[in-house]
């Protein structure tokens, strides 16, 4: 998709700089097997702000062979690495800590974004019950 410049300084108005840095330059690539890699495709697309409508940046365009490949690699991770192994709360502490280092976190006054965060680990680790009144 052929697309007009994108406008971080618009279209990021407000934002921390880690998130202005990360949106500034190339199209952002796909992590996959912990390498940032173009798709397959080579096709991109124009990440919008909903608080503006304005473009954030140009994003790769993963298809089915990119989904295939990074599939295979976290399957591949995930069955000789060390997360198999780990304990429950071991792997919180990972998940928080990657949490933590998201640039993206919705902590501006409408909240947008919570779920991209800590925010939602902490929902998602949180005990729940039930109470019935029979």
């Amino acid at each position: 998709m052929a697309a007009a410049a994108p406008s971080t300084d618009s279209a990021a108005a407000g934002a921390n700089v880690q998130v202005r840095e990360f949106l500034e330059g190339s199209p952002k690539k796909l992590l996959i097997g912990g390498k940032w890699v173009a798709a397959r495709s080579g096709k991109t697309f124009e990440a919008i702000n909903p608080a503006n409508e304005e473009v954030l940046g140009l994003v790769a365009e993963g298809d089915q062979a990119d989904v295939d490949d990074a599939v295979r690699v976290a399957r591949k991770a995930f069955e000789t690495g060390k997360w198999p192994s780990m304990g429950p709360h071991q792997r919180a502490r990972y998940l928080f800590k990657i949490a933590d280092l998201i640039p993206l976190g919705g902590y501006k006054e409408s909240g947008f974004g919570r779920e991209l965060g800590r925010h939602s680990i902490d929902l998602y680790t949180q005990i729940k019950s039930v109470y019935i009144k029979l």
